[in-house]
């Protein structure tokens, strides 16, 4: 019997034996995990500290690339400003020189220059002190009160010359009425020809009148359908039937002012725009001497 419990107890204590063993050997397998663990929470930690320096650079060098592009632009853009006014100015002096040009040899159109003989043909009208108003290009519309003025020898005309060297003294003429002329000619010879001359035979408190062709208004009328591409075309550059018949120039009510006060007329003031005559859409300006 003795025996018997002596084998049990034996068995007993070999099975407690081989559990504790199994225990040792579980609690050193889970402190090689938790080992494990930790040295995988820091890997991990070190690959998180790692990418977020990663993406720190990353955003430095964008941040970088975006400033040196913004820096680039700024430039590209300070380079063509500088371009643009270089180009500018040599446009202006070329425009300068070849106006300068144009003036020294006489080539103030692209057409011959056929020079025209100045001619009284109405001595009487001519002559009367009383009469000093002229109303030059009139071609064949001629109101009452002018002295007729034409480069062309048509009926009813009084005075034939130049409009560019008007066949009067200086400073002796009371009024000048000019109507679908200065469009005929280029904007130097306006500026530096026709307009100075027509300045120096006024006297002093004389009336220069204008009528021209209203540009603005007429492009107006195009924009909006009122008038066609056509009218718009033969108003613009002129019918050129004729060699007279040629615009080489068209105008708006600032820009026609500028240029008459840059010659030395005062006091310019409009009288009407946009008024109709045929197709054309006409303005009237008048200015003092």
């Amino acid at each position: 019997m003795f025996n018997l419990f002596s084998n049990i107890n034996l068995k007993i204590q070999n099975i407690v034996d081989a559990i504790n063993e199994n225990s040792n050997k579980l609690n050193s397998r889970v402190d090689m995990i938790y080992e494990n663990n930790e040295r995988l929470k820091s890997r991990i930690d070190e690959l998180d500290i790692s990418i977020a320096h990663h993406f720190e650079n990353e955003n430095k060098t964008n941040t970088q690339l975006i400033e040196m592009e913004n820096k680039r632009d700024l430039l590209s853009q300070d380079i063509k400003t500088i371009l643009y006014q270089h180009m500018e100015r040599l446009e202006f002096i070329r425009e300068e020189l070849m106006f300068e040009l144009r003036v020294k040899t006489d080539t103030l159109k692209d057409r011959n220059n056929t020079k025209i003989e100045s001619l009284v043909l109405n001595n009487e009208k001519y002559e009367n002190q009383n009469l000093r108003r002229i109303n030059v290009g009139c071609g064949h519309v001629q109101p009452e009160g002018y002295i007729n003025v034409d480069a062309r020898q048509l009926p009813g005309i009084d005075v034939i010359c130049d409009a560019g060297n008007l066949f009067f003294d200086d400073q002796s003429l009371d009024e000048i009425y000019s109507a679908h002329l200065i469009e005929h000619f280029t904007e130097v010879e306006l500026s530096r020809v026709i307009l100075p001359n027509w300045y120096s035979k006024l006297k002093t408190g004389g009336i220069l009148r204008i009528v021209t062709p209203d540009a603005n208004s007429m492009i107006n009328d195009y924009v909006q359908g009122i008038m066609s591409f056509e009218d718009l075309r033969k108003v613009t550059y002129g019918a050129q039937d004729y060699e007279g018949d040629f615009h080489y120039n068209m105008f708006s009510v600032d820009y026609l002012i500028d240029i008459l006060s840059n010659v030395g007329f005062t006091n310019v003031e409009l009288i009407e725009d946009n008024r109709r005559n045929g197709l054309c859409r006409e303005m009237e300006l008048i200015a003092v001497r």
